[in-house]
């Protein structure tokens, strides 16, 4: 019970509470020697110390956490607490250390047919060897994380990975493939309704036009998006997203694309 209260306060992100709560369970469950009980807690509260930016404490409980899931045999706590541990020592500098936490916590998704597991845990490889520089199994992990959460049915998450896919083969020149993958997320994100998303996707799918010198096919996404933008009344959304490609192609460039388009914001 003062485990689910802790969840509870820690989705309202009142941390101090859950900590309170979660404190008091491992405690608690040593009394009636629930070895699991205990250990799922001091995960639990891994996370909230996590979510603090209290990297050290963080560690030490998802290590405590990690010796009792193995201890009593519980493999589904095992992956979570190797991938939270992963999790953490990626924020905390140490990615390298992280890549190799999470990475082990894959075959224990797989052997528990843990689909959302396996995503999340792909999902988060991605980011982290897209920080040391990896760029192909980066995208390897973002295209996995899109086939399981596709498989799960959770089509918003899809759609934001393929948003980010789509920006990264813009930096890497690939505007083919950028292409594809903004449009996929563009169809998801008119299905969700999610109306600044698709904005933003439209520009991105411009800029990639423009790369291709597809120039009218630029100017129409540009256009929906800024109508979009305008719809939501979204004036400083619009103009930090109008030239999304600043990191990507230089400001003459950028001129240049506006141009074509005709418009300024």
């Amino acid at each position: 019970m003062l485990g689910n209260l802790g969840g509870v306060y820690f989705e309202l992100h009142e941390y101090s509470k859950a900590i309170e709560c979660h404190e008091r369970v491992p405690e608690l469950s040593r009394l009636t020697k629930s070895r699991r009980a205990e250990g799922d807690d001091l995960g639990n509260l891994g996370n909230v110390y996590t979510a603090l930016g209290n990297y050290r404490m963080a560690v030490e409980y998802q290590t405590q956490a990690l010796e009792i899931a193995r201890e009593v045999k519980n493999r589904t706590g095992e992956g979570n607490c190797l991938m939270n541990l992963g999790h953490v020592h990626r924020l905390d500098g140490d990615v390298q250390r992280g890549i190799t936490l999470i990475e082990q916590s894959l075959p224990i998704r797989k052997e528990q047919r843990d689909k959302q597991g396996e995503a999340a845990a792909s999902f988060n490889l991605a980011i982290a060897y897209e920080e040391v520089g990896d760029t192909e199994k980066s995208i390897h992990y973002y295209e996995r994380a899109i086939s399981l959460f596709a498989e799960i049915g959770n089509l918003s998450l899809v759609a934001d990975i393929q948003g980010e896919l789509g920006y990264k083969y813009l930096g890497l020149g690939n505007n083919e493939e950028a292409r594809e993958q903004l449009s996929k997320a563009l169809e998801l994100f008119g299905l969700s309704a999610d109306r600044r998303k698709e904005a933003v996707t439209l520009l991105f799918l411009g800029l990639a036009s423009f790369n291709l010198d597809k120039y009218e096919e630029c100017k129409e996404f540009c256009a929906a998006a800024s109508k979009i933008f305008d719809e939501l009344g979204d004036m400083e959304g619009k103009v930090k997203h109008w030239a999304p490609s600043a990191a990507l192609t230089s400001e003459s460039m950028i001129d240049e694309m506006l141009t074509h388009i005709g418009s300024r914001p």
